[in-house]
């Protein structure tokens, strides 16, 4: 799909979290333009995942191409969509060749994942301080988005190689 598309779509299931970016369109567009470019990580895929009437449930973002280990930038659903929008990126870089499926979790994913025979490994944590309670019980809640689009992931100096 063309980047331009997921920036009203991403920011209606963003509305789903009690913490989140205020990002306006045009920031978000540029936060996606940007994290197209992955040099070390290989082609960009983007897709809307939609119900068989058509309706968006949710998007994936991830880097990589056949016979390498995908990377996955952001999957984002709508709530109550988790397990098929999770289903759509995993069949997805099967049928593009390949061989692995590496991604961070956010609370919302984590029982969709759970039942897919997946491995997973503790790479990196997400740290969080605050002197605001509401930010704290967001995260505790599992409330925030965050990882991904939200952290560091999306700009260039991750996946990219400067001359």
């Amino acid at each position: 799909i063309e980047l331009d598309m997921l920036p009203p779509l991403i920011a209606s299931w963003l509305k789903d979290y009690e913490l989140r970016p205020d990002w306006d369109l045009s920031t978000l567009s540029d936060v996606l333009a940007t994290a197209s470019t992955k040099s070390t990580y290989g082609t960009m895929h983007s897709r809307v995942v939609k119900s068989r009437t058509g309706k968006p449930l949710g998007a994936y973002l991830f880097h990589g191409d056949r016979g390498e280990t995908v990377r996955v930038l952001q999957i984002i659903a709508a709530k109550g969509q988790e397990s098929t929008v999770l289903d759509s990126p995993l069949y997805y870089a099967n049928s593009i060749g390949a061989v692995a499926v590496r991604a961070r979790s956010q609370p919302q994913l984590l029982e969709a994942m759970m039942i897919r025979r997946g491995l997973f490994f503790q790479r990196s944590s997400t740290v969080v301080h605050t002197g605001d309670p509401r930010v704290l019980e967001a995260f505790s809640k599992g409330n925030a988005f965050f990882n991904g689009l939200a952290g560091e992931g999306w700009n260039r100096l991750n996946g990219d190689e400067f001359v």
